[in-house]
């Protein structure tokens, strides 16, 4: 859906040009860690999130952690992005795609 943004107080200056960028992946992370959260976690007790420095993995890493504290939510990024990954708080581990080999996968895990 569209919306004209032009003359609505809410979209002025800076704030409308993060609200443009941000809201629809907000969304899309919202979304999913509520379909996630309705099918359980299909079991899982670990939640692995690709691409973890993206704005979407973001919001659903941290969706995931403020709907459900006792899932474990691991981030997987690009190795000259983890300690800003690790830095921004919203996973409980950080790993990068070149260490995926030492990766001990829990017996119930999920890979989003």
């Amino acid at each position: 859906r569209y919306t004209r943004i032009d003359g609505n107080e809410h979209f002025h200056g800076l704030s409308g040009d993060w609200q443009i960028l941000l809201r629809p992946l907000a969304l899309v992370g919202l979304l999913a860690a509520y379909y996630f959260e309705d099918q359980n976690y299909y079991g899982a007790d670990v939640m692995y999130v690709t691409s973890a420095s993206s704005k979407t993995g973001i919001g659903v890493g941290l969706m995931i952690k403020n709907q459900s504290p006792a899932i474990k939510v691991i981030g997987i990024t690009s190795p000259g992005k983890t300690d800003y990954v690790a830095d921004l708080g919203v996973y409980d581990e950080v790993i990068d795609y070149d260490n995926l080999t030492d990766l001990k996968k829990p017996p119930r895990y999920c890979l989003i």
